[in-house]
């Protein structure tokens, strides 16, 4: 089958899904399970280790997997396609340093989920478990399955009828006494219908002030988007918070010469600027409302662990039942439950 086909394949099915849709819930469950562990005593235990291999508390957890959400602990696969609509217009021209903005800004809006109050670590994901989600009115297709559990490893597909986008999801977590830092080795492929693909490492990600009631997260580092067909490049040089979270990319021709820039960072918007000429806006955050006395968790968030929603696979991670005991409050059960999820990783 060759990519077209495939495309139509998958507009032919939206259209069928639309038929099947669900109406999304608007407001979070009652039920929020405060943290009952010393946090201390916590950060002690963890000293020097790495936090892929080891047991935390569930009540560290908000009722999500990594399979719900993962672009990192990272945090957050479903979430990214918040802002879809970038790597539309990158599909709709031809110019490869046009495309090259635009994925730049993709990547750099990535940083989309970093809110206040979004301070729980999702689940870990058991081997095998699985996650889908269909947004049959933008047209996005999402696929997750956790392959591998030690070192853990999520394999995620997101499609559209102009785009698809793939990564494996490999990350280490260290612990550094006040922060973590979460080493990416996640390789984002972007692939678009007339057949260029577009390729990126993803920055690494740090968390601070863990003993604060709300830490606080920032992308830092260089990140190098690649085109498969040509030597052409974007540069993207994250600063970190301590820069106020300004990210400033340069894009190359095939001959290493400069041709544009973007600017800006996604606590706020990105302006792109080809040489010589002024900048406009090609993305800025919208703001949006968070329940704050759960989890943090956006209206969007909120449809991904969506009890009604339609799913019949039977490793889907709505399923598991140590999640949806956190959202209902019974601290019992999914401390419980949440052991024999580990037991069935190994």
């Amino acid at each position: 089958m060759n990519i077209n086909q495939n495309y139509e394949e998958l507009k032919n099915f939206f259209d069928k899904f639309e038929n099947h849709q669900t109406h999304h819930r608007l407001e979070p469950p009652d039920a929020v399970v405060e943290p009952t562990f010393g946090i201390l005593d916590l950060l002690k235990s963890l000293m020097t280790t790495d936090l892929t291999n080891s047991f935390l508390p569930t009540t560290l957890n908000e009722p999500l997997t990594t399979t719900h959400v993962k672009l990192s602990n990272h945090k957050r696969t479903c979430e990214i396609f918040k802002n879809y609509h970038l790597l539309n217009t990158a599909a709709n021209t031809t110019n490869i340093i046009d495309r090259l903005a635009y994925v730049g800004a993709f990547v750099i809006s990535t940083g989309y989920w970093m809110t206040p109050h979004r301070s729980h670590k999702p689940f870990n994901s058991v081997l095998g478990e699985t996650y889908e989600y269909v947004d049959a009115q933008n047209k996005i297709l999402v696929l997750c399955e956790q392959v591998s559990h030690h070192p853990p490893q999520t394999a995620c597909h997101i499609q559209s009828e102009n785009w698809e986008l793939t990564f494996l999801l490999n990350q280490k977590i260290l612990f550094l006494l006040t922060k973590l830092k979460i080493k990416s080795k996640t390789k984002l492929f972007i692939r678009f219908k007339d057949g260029n693909e577009f390729y990126a490492f993803l920055p690494n990600i740090y968390i601070h002030d863990l003993r604060a009631k709300y830490p606080w997260t920032e992308y830092k580092g260089k990140v190098t988007i690649h085109h498969n067909l040509t030597i052409s490049k974007a540069v993207i040089e994250f600063t970190g918070c301590e820069n106020y979270s300004r990210e400033n990319c340069t894009i190359f021709d095939n001959d290493g010469k400069e041709q544009a820039t973007i600017k800006g960072s996604y606590l706020g918007r990105v302006l792109y600027s080809k040489t010589g000429t002024p900048g406009e806006t090609i993305w800025e955050r919208n703001p949006f409302i968070t329940f704050v006395d759960y989890f943090g968790f956006s209206h969007h968030t909120l449809q991904l662990n969506d009890p009604n929603y339609h799913v019949t696979c039977p490793t889907d991670a709505r399923k598991r039942p140590d999640v949806r005991a956190l959202e209902t409050g019974d601290v019992n059960i999914f401390l419980l439950s949440t052991q024999v999820q580990i037991w069935r990783g190994k």
